[in-house]
Order: structure tokens, then sequence, then C-alpha cells
């Protein structure tokens, strides 16, 4: 589970008029500038008058998924799979319920009113979504898809915003549309006339997907305006190591100011993320670093052992795997020159919070922690409570019966509760052993431990760690003697950081970037923690708990 987070969403929409664009297509993805996969699929009539899907996504020369997909006549989806083998995914879809079957687990069936299947890096059917928008209607206008791995219907909200006019070839024919994914995730849209999305950017996440053929209508709409502050500090690509893993990052050194420079190191949460925390939900991590180098501290943030440009591990990994990777960020940053080695930091996000706390306690050196989106519990603990506010927030539910909660919450407590009774990994994902070690930590434990200066930011909305968790840390700490505790609940925030869905005051553009409440209050908290000296108080610095 990626850090108990919703990574971003992509969606399979199918119109109900019979729609299809017949033929092979392609789709690139790039992240942070770099292409990532590319999609090939085909789209061709089957029997009977339906509609097939094939599709085909790789990383560099190696496949990374296979996809089918079989419509009625009228476009409305029967049956869609994902993988290979034993590890595949499916659902039927008819009569208003949708027939999941995962891996190892019993076939189940929930009621839905989606007419569209929800699933995540897969852009084709991004054409049958915006050929079911209605033109002559415009405005903004919902729909809803069903999510075979989370078992619920999901929302999605399309805006026609205008025709677009960007130099190129395509100018002419590009219409702009804005959407919210899952009432999280803002991306922007261009299309053709016929609504055949060309160009998807998620400026959040420093992504964008490119259509085969559409790479000058790319160019020209995706022209990127320097960030405030960017002038103000380096950006050099590192590489650093843990044991046989190559770690590959970046490192932003502020320009102004006198060397050494106090430091910081981000970690992400669970799961495979580049150095920008992406997929994740947003480009929290850049943003991060920006605001912090802009502001006299040295920032390095790294890719995910075995994803984006850092090498892939040659045996198991677990969780102390990953909290290794972070500690040889650290020694790294120390032996750097330009690093003061007494005053650098740890920022973490979600399972990226826990590690920054097991690193402050066992290296006395370690200057300061942030702690974003943190637990106080437990792994185990956490899955459950997560399962039974998600169901609460629909209907009454009965506490005692995990046989409500969603399919993959199951097969997740069914791999934790394994794993505490002894069993072994059998592939190179050690989950069991991962998951011992998690449910053999207590966030609150070590906390109490920690003398350094520690910031807890929360979102008042996060649905992943509750923002009780915030506030458990928090007074934890400052009982147990710490005097440098600052605690921060953000009204409405999501475990990322943006507004929630729930909150309907939130603007279109509120609901896709991460708060700059929260990169503002970060940036003061490091400024004064690790900038300012002889305890001189910075202005504007958080109130602390007491």
């Amino acid at each position: 589970m990626r850090g108990y987070a919703m990574s971003l969403p992509v969606l399979l929409v199918l119109a109900s008029n019979g729609y299809a664009q017949q033929g092979p297509g392609a789709y690139t993805t790039y992240i942070s500038g770099r292409a990532r996969l590319v999609e090939k699929y085909t789209i061709s009539t089957a029997a009977g008058g339906k509609t097939r899907v094939e599709a085909e996504v790789t990383a560099g020369s190696q496949v990374a998924q296979k996809m089918s997909m079989t419509l009625t006549p009228e476009d409305r989806p029967l049956e869609y799979s994902a993988g290979s083998g034993g590890n595949s995914v499916s659902v039927q879809l008819a009569g208003g319920s949708a027939t999941l079957r995962l891996p190892g687990q019993t076939d189940r069936t929930v009621s839905t009113n989606a007419t569209a299947i929800y699933v995540s890096g897969i852009w084709f059917p991004y054409i049958f979504l915006f050929h079911q928008y209605d033109t002559a209607k415009g405005g903004q206008q919902s729909f809803t898809a069903f999510s075979p791995t989370e078992g619920k219907d999901i929302s999605i909200t399309i805006e026609h915003i205008a025709p677009s006019d960007p130099a190129g070839p395509q100018s002419n024919s590009a219409e702009s549309y804005r959407m919210i994914l899952a009432g999280r995730v803002q991306a922007e849209v261009w299309t053709d006339r016929n609504r055949v999305p060309l160009v998807l950017a998620v400026p959040s996440q420093g992504l964008k997907v490119v259509k085969e053929g559409a790479e000058s209508l790319a160019d020209s709409v995706m022209k990127e305006s320097p960030l405030p502050g960017v002038q103000r500090f380096l950006a050099e690509d590192v590489t650093f190591k843990n044991g046989t893993v190559q770690l590959a990052g970046t490192l932003t050194i502020p320009k102004s100011g006198k060397a050494p420079f106090p430091a910081a190191v981000l970690i992400t949460g669970s799961g495979l993320q580049d150095r920008d925390n992406n997929p994740g939900g947003n480009s929290m991590f850049k943003l991060i670093a920006e605001k912090l180098s802009a502001n006299g501290i040295a920032v390095l943030r790294h890719d995910d052992r075995g994803f984006g440009k850092s090498t892939n591990p040659t045996s198991a990994t677990t969780y102390r795997d990953l909290i290794n990777d972070t500690k040889s960020a650290v020694e790294y940053l120390r032996s750097r020159k330009e690093i003061d080695p007494d005053r650098i930091a740890l920022i973490g996000h979600s399972e990226g919070a826990e590690t920054a706390g097991i690193l402050a306690e066992e290296d006395s050196k370690i200057a300061a922690i942030a702690i974003l989106a943190g637990a106080s519990r437990p792994l185990d603990n956490i899955l459950i409570e997560q399962a039974l506010y998600d169901e609460a927030l629909k209907r009454p539910v009965d506490p005692s019966s995990t046989n409500e909660f969603p399919e993959i919450v199951r097969a997740l407590i069914k791999i934790s509760d394994d794993a505490k009774a002894g069993k072994q990994n059998q592939s190179v994902n050690d989950m069991y052993e991962w998951f011992r070690q998690h449910a053999a930590h207590d966030p609150v434990q070590t906390i109490r431990k920690l003398k350094c200066p520690i910031l807890i930011l929360q979102g008042e909305r996060d649905e992943d760690a509750l923002s009780y968790n915030g506030v458990a840390l928090a007074l934890a700490a400052a009982r147990a003697g710490n005097k440098h505790v600052v605690l921060r609940v953000f009204p409405n925030l999501t475990h990322e950081f943006i507004a929630s869905s729930l909150d309907k005051a939130a603007t279109m553009e509120e609901r896709g970037h991460v708060s700059q409440a929260m990169i503002d209050t970060l940036g003061k908290w490091a400024v004064a923690t690790l900038v300012v000296k002889n305890g001189a108080e910075a202005q504007d610095q958080p109130e602390s708990v007491h």
C-alpha cells in the first residue's frame, strides 16, 4: 500500500453511444520530463458487434502490463482484465453489479452505478471518457467509475474550458478541458475536435501523457514557467549506494549564503515512487525541495530502489532495507563539503515519517525531523482503521466483521496476519518480513525518546492516517519532555495535502495542487530550526505544543 495513499488515478470510461476509435494508437507517459512508459493499444470490432481493446504497456524493453477489455455494441463494459497469469485482476459488469476476481481471493459481487472502470496507468480509455462529455450542455459535468482494486465507485468531474490556441500545426483543432479525478487530482487535457485526448498533464505531479503524433502540440501547451525561487539554488543529479543498490537522486544547494549549509533528506512512503514523490498523488517533494533550497537549506531526494534511475535490489527488500536507504542518504550528505554534518534534518511522508523517527532515535546527530501524514500506531492497526473509517463514511458498519471490508484490504490484512504467524517470503518482494517489521514498531514509543525538534503536519480529511495520529504523536513527545514540538492540522486537507472532495468550497485549483499553506509552514519551521542561529526566533514561526 503506497504510504497509505492513493496514487494518481487513471480511468477507463466507456461511453454509451457506440463511439469507438478503431485501429492502433499509442501514448507515452513522461514523469519529470523523462519518458517512463509507452502504451500501445488496438481497438477493434469483435463478434456480435462488440468492441475489443487490447493494450500493452512497456517500460524500456520490458512489458510492464497487458490489459484487455470487451464492450457491448453500445460501448458498455462487459469485462476488463489486467496483468498476466495468476496475477491477473478482472471484473465483469452487468445489471448494476460488478463481479471481482483477484488473485487467491473468492469472487466478490458488489453494486455499482458506474459506466466506467477505474485503474492506474492506462490512457487509451480517455477516448471514451471525453466522448461521453456533453458538449451541447457544457460546463462542469460529473461521471462515475468503478475501481476493481478498491471495490467501489469513484467520482470524476470534467469541465470544458475553451478552444486552445497554442502555436503549432494542431492549434486550430485543440480543445482544453479540466478534470478532477476521485476528488483529489487535477488534470489538464487537450483533445482534438472529436474529443480524442492528445495531451494530458498533471502539473502537481510533473506528469504528462502524449498521444503519438501530438508531440508538437505537447511542446506548445506544456511550456513551463520557472517556479519562484528556482534561480536561488543549483540542482545536481547524484548517486550513492546502500550495499549493492545504487540510489539516484537530486541534491539542491542554495546559491546564496555560505557553506556548509544545513540540509534535509526527504523520505517517501511505502511502495515505489520517484524523487518527486510520484506516483503518490503529487510532486510534493519537488515543491518542498525548491522551497527549502530557495531559503538556505540543501535538500536530497532520491528515487526509490527499483524505480526511476535507482537500481533493482538483488534480494528481497524488507522495511529495514528501506530505512538503511535513508541512512545511506544521510551518510552521503555528511560526505559533501557543502553540507554541515551536524545540521541534517529528516522529512518523511506517511511510511517515511515512521522512518524519520526510527533513524532519529538511532542517530543522535539528526538535527530535527518533520512528520507529514504519519501514523501513531503499527501498520496492522492502521490498515483495519482505514478500511473501517472508509466504509463507515458510506453506511453503518459492524467493526467486528472484516468481511465487509474491500477485497484489497482483506488481502492485506491476511498478509499481515500470515506474516505475524511466521510465514516466509515466496518472491523477491518480501512482504511478510516487511509487515513483521512494521508490526513490531510502535511510533509513539519511538517519538517519546526523541529530544530533537519535531514538526508534525496532518490533514484533517486524511482517510489513510486519520488526523488523531498527529495529535497522539505530538502529545506523546511533549509529555515525554520534548519542548520543541510543533503540531499543525490543516482543515479539509487529505493524506496528500490537497483539498478534500468533501470540501465543497474548495476550487478546482485547490483540489489538484499541494497546499501552499503546508509548504510554507514546513519552510518556516525548517528555516527557524536549521538556519537561524543561537536560538533566535524566526518571524511567523508556528506555535509549539507543550
